[in-house]
């Protein structure tokens, strides 16, 4: 089927829906690939996939990261300028500069997980790695 450049690329899909070019070209190029080829051909072609799933996953904690560092931000300055205008208000509003630091503590640990993660996907897929199922769990 064609593809509809008005909709991504993606034939029949709406622009909410449509498919990136980019992630539509490697399931052709993977299932190609796999298509009559060796062991190796196919954990080659294992590998890229995981690896194309593993930098889509740490780019969205990575975005997650940079929403949360900019909600935090602004909770700090919205408890700044209420102290500014209220000194006495200091020690009611302390929870909230505390939450807002947990929060970005709690999303930059996410990244930090993330990214322990798509390292131990990629090693499992290693096309040079004969044994997938041996690849050590840092947790």
């Amino acid at each position: 089927m064609a593809r509809d450049p008005s909709t991504g690329g993606s034939p029949g899909a709406d622009s909410a829906g449509a498919v990136n070019d980019t992630v539509a070209d490697a399931v052709g190029l993977s299932a190609g690939l796999l298509r009559g080829g060796s062991a190796l051909t196919a954990r080659q072609a294992a590998h890229m996939v995981a690896a194309q799933a593993a930098a889509l996953t740490i780019q969205d904690a990575a975005a997650h990261l940079r929403n949360v560092q900019a909600i935090s931000a602004a909770a700090r300055a919205a408890v700044l300028e209420r102290i500014a205008r209220d000194p006495g208000s200091a020690g009611s509003l302390a929870p909230l500069v505390e939450a807002a630091e947990a929060a970005l503590r709690d999303a930059e640990a996410h990244v930090d997980r993330t990214g322990l993660t798509a390292r131990r996907l990629l090693d499992r897929f290693d096309p040079g790695n004969p044994e997938p199922d041996e690849v050590q769990n840092d947790e």
